[in-house]
C-alpha cells in the first residue's frame, strides 16, 4: 500500500468533495469555490490530502490564526464561512483546524493519523504554538441531566475521556484544553443533536516552544 500526504491543488477538489460525501453522508458538504479559496489563501496547509495508491481517501483543512479569531462564537465567523480569505493570518500562532474527513477505506488504513502527523510536522518546523480544532461531544446527551458540559469534557473512564469523540481525538494527541471552553451552536443549524448543540476545543501543543513548556508544567502541577 502506497501512502502519501501532501498539500492539495485545485485539481484535487472533486476528490475532496467526494471524500466529504463519503465521510459526512450529506450532513455537511463544502462547495467548490470554498475549497479553491482555502488552497489559494494558504497553499501549504489550507487543504492537505491523503492518498492511498494514488487515490485521495482523506483530507484535513487548517488556517493560521490567533486566539481572537479562533475564539469567535461561530464556525462561520472564525473561518470566513469556510473560505479563509478574511480570517487566515500568515503570522498566526496557531494552526486552526476547520475540517477533517476520511473515507471508510482511509479510516481502516490509519489516514487520520497520517494527516494529523503532517500538521504536527508543519507546526514544529514553523514554530507554531500548536494546532486547535473544535469538536462535537456526541456522548453528552446521555449525561446532560447529571453534569455540566465542562464536567463532562473533563470526565474520564479508565483514564481516557468519557466522550467517544474525545477518545478518538486523544489517540492522535488532541486533548481538551484546560479549563474547557464550550461553544453553543458553533456550527450552522445548531450542530450535532447528540452533543446538545455543543462543541469544545481540543489542541496539540508544540513541545519545543518555551511558552508551551510553562503551560504544560502548570497543568501537571
Amino acid at each position: 500500500m502506497n501512502r502519501k500526504v501532501r498539500p492539495a491543488v485545485v485539481a484535487d477538489i472533486d476528490d475532496v468533495i467526494r471524500v466529504c460525501d463519503q465521510a459526512w453522508k450529506g450532513v455537511w458538504q463544502g462547495n467548490r469555490q470554498m475549497f479553491i479559496d482555502r488552497i489559494t489563501t494558504f497553499p501549504e496547509c489550507g487543504i492537505v490530502v491523503g492518498e492511498i495508491d494514488g487515490c485521495i481517501e482523506g483530507y484535513v483543512s487548517v488556517q493560521l490564526a490567533n486566539d481572537d479569531t479562533i475564539l469567535r462564537p461561530t464556525w462561520d465567523e472564525a473561518t470566513d464561512s469556510g473560505h479563509f480569505t478574511r480570517t487566515h493570518n500568515p503570522y498566526g500562532e496557531w494552526l486552526h483546524g476547520v475540517g477533517l474527513a476520511v473515507t471508510p477505506k482511509g479510516c481502516r488504513a490509519g489516514m487520520t493519523e497520517s494527516l494529523i502527523s503532517f500538521l504536527y510536522d508543519y507546526m514544529v518546523a514553523n514554530r507554531k504554538r500548536g494546532c486547535r480544532f473544535m469538536t462535537r461531544i456526541p456522548g453528552y446527551q446521555r449525561f446532560q441531566e447529571s453534569m455540566s458540559p465542562e464536567e463532562y469534557v473533563r470526565s474520564q473512564r479508565n483514564e481516557r475521556p468519557l466522550d467517544p469523540e474525545l477518545r478518538v481525538l486523544g489517540n492522535y494527541g488532541l486533548v481538551s484544553i484546560e479549563p474547557p471552553i464550550i461553544f453553543k451552536d458553533y456550527v450552522e443549524g445548531g450542530g450535532d443533536p447528540r452533543s446538545c448543540g455543543l462543541s469544545t476545543m481540543v489542541e496539540i501543543l508544540n513541545p519545543n516552544l518555551e511558552k508551551n513548556m510553562v503551560v504544560t508544567q502548570g497543568l501537571i502541577a
